[in-house]
């Protein structure tokens, strides 16, 4: 009977050791698992540094120095089923931010913003050192060539619930407007892309949507470079600009042709007064 006793004992302390063991396994495979979860990628492509499109994206509200997630300030976010990800504000600072890769090979923020729900009377994107636009956002693919500090990326979005396909950090964009100033003084307005295309303008507004009228008009017409048929330029001189601050001038460029569904929007705060 003592024999007995002492293997049911032995018995039941197997168990509880086992159980432990179990437990131990199954929060050591969360730990490994839990962060692998997240599809932000980085070189998943030759051209792209890093990129989030949402898939189980991860969001901590802390310890965003030293962990994989975005550190939200005010901001909801969640991820799409279809692909993409939601941003809902719901407090004050409105801001998301995350430890991103950074290299001056890989120079273009792309921020591809397939839609907008407007809540309340003041809507706005702001990227620091890079765009800021307010009020009136259109569904456009953003894209800038941000500062960005100790490799620390921030978005603030206000207002309105934000639908985004995907932020990246690239070597070249699909398409993207570039101004160079000529040696005579003129300004070559310069779209690059990656396929063929039918038609590009570009339209001049204010970051709060207010019209801008270059030359007295708000929209430049850009013919293709005959030696190669994926650039569209015009070399203008610029004789008016009717924007009401040098930093907040928005360029929209509508492309027709080669797929594209939407404009791109980029920031033009170097056009004038270098």
């Amino acid at each position: 009977m003592i024999k007995r006793k002492k293997q049911r004992e032995y018995q039941k302390g197997c168990s509880k050791v086992n159980g432990g063991i179990k437990s131990m396994t199954v929060l050591l495979l969360l730990s490994i698992t839990l962060p692998l979860m997240a599809e932000f990628k980085e070189k998943p492509d030759s051209n792209t540094l890093w990129i989030e499109n949402g898939k189980a994206i991860s969001t901590s509200g802390k310890n965003y120095w030293i962990t994989p997630f975005w550190r939200l300030n005010g901001l909801q976010v969640t991820g799409i089923k279809e692909g993409g990800f939601k941003i809902e504000p719901s407090g004050k600072s409105n801001a998301m931010s995350r430890i991103v890769p950074i290299s001056k090979d890989y120079p273009w923020l792309v921020l591809e913003l397939e839609k907008v729900d407007v809540k309340e009377d003041y809507n706005a994107i702001v990227i620091p050192s890079g765009i800021i636009i307010t009020n009136d956002i259109p569904s456009a693919t953003i894209v800038i060539q941000p500062e960005m500090k100790n490799n620390s990326l921030r978005m603030d979005f206000h207002g309105a619930d934000f639908f985004v396909k995907s932020v990246s950090m690239v070597k070249t964009p699909d398409f993207y407007l570039e101004t160079i100033k000529e040696k005579d003084g003129k300004v070559c307005f310069r779209v690059t892309g990656k396929r063929k295309v039918e038609d590009v303008v570009i339209n001049f507004t204010e970051n709060n949507g207010r019209e801008v009228r270059l030359n007295g008009s708000s929209s430049l017409q850009l013919s293709v470079r005959k030696s190669n048929p994926l650039v569209w330029e015009r070399i203008i001189d610029i004789e008016s600009l009717s924007a009401t601050t040098k930093s907040g001038l928005l360029a929209r460029v509508s492309i027709n042709g080669g797929g594209v569904t939407k404009p791109v929007l980029t920031c033009l705060r170097n056009l004038i007064g270098d």
